[in-house]
């Protein structure tokens, strides 16, 4: 089993925007695509991919050796592959699916931190869901990131750097700092969610992950349009 502390960062955003007794987020749209963003900000820090410079925002792999995650090296591996670079929109919008969300959560059961339950929608339709069974991971998260958003100094880590920039955006920081702190450290996590305090590889992958969150909003409107 793998220990908690190396949670990969579209595991800690799951494992936040779950509810923890009915395993379900506030929003499965959003939360892939949030999920896509950060699959391809892990693969930024990992340093496997770099984004061109220019419009189109390229997706270029630039070392292939295996991470030694599984889903991670088969993203890396597609994209090694692929005939032609895509943009990093076209890697969310790939990456942000019920495929990988499952494929995630079922990855928090293996190392029990999460528990996959059969429900029914109206007692009629069915569907799985995933309960925390172990909250002491997610009890370690939500103090590593109080403690970079309760602090001033300027050198919060690229990985919770990133996480905090997506919770925030995501609107899923609410339940984990509450109303009152999120007003207070709004411009500290403003910095944060802008990449001011960290370095270049840090930014590159906050901005993969506010692609995700803007095609995430995309997605809400045109089915608040269509639906209207």
């Amino acid at each position: 089993m793998k220990p908690h502390n190396q949670l990969h960062l579209q595991e800690e955003i799951l494992l936040l925007g779950l509810r923890d007794d009915a395993g379900t987020p506030e929003s499965w749209g959003q939360c892939q695509m949030a999920i896509g963003g950060l699959i391809l900000a892990e693969l930024l820090l990992h340093e496997r991919i770099r984004v061109a410079e220019g419009r189109k925002k390229l997706v270029e792999v630039i070392d292939r050796t295996p991470i030694g995650h599984a889903l991670l090296d088969d993203t890396l591996a597609k994209m090694a592959e692929a005939k032609r670079p895509a943009s990093a929109a076209t890697w969310v919008a790939k990456l942000g699916n019920a495929r990988q969300r499952t494929c995630i959560a079922e990855r928090l059961c293996e190392m029990g931190i999460l528990r996959a339950e059969e429900r029914k929608i109206l007692g009629i339709f069915p569907r799985t869901v995933y309960p925390e069974t172990n909250p002491e991971p997610e009890r370690a998260l939500r103090a590593r990131i109080r403690q970079a958003v309760e602090g001033d100094h300027d050198d919060v880590d690229a990985r919770t750097a990133v996480l905090i920039a997506v919770a925030y955006r995501s609107n899923v920081l609410r339940a984990v700092l509450g109303k009152t702190l999120l007003k207070a450290r709004r411009q500290r996590l403003t910095q944060i969610a802008e990449g001011e305090l960290a370095g270049r590889a840090t930014q590159e992958a906050i901005e993969a992950a506010q692609i995700a969150l803007a095609l995430a909003a995309s997605v809400s409107t045109a089915t608040i349009v269509t639906s209207s």
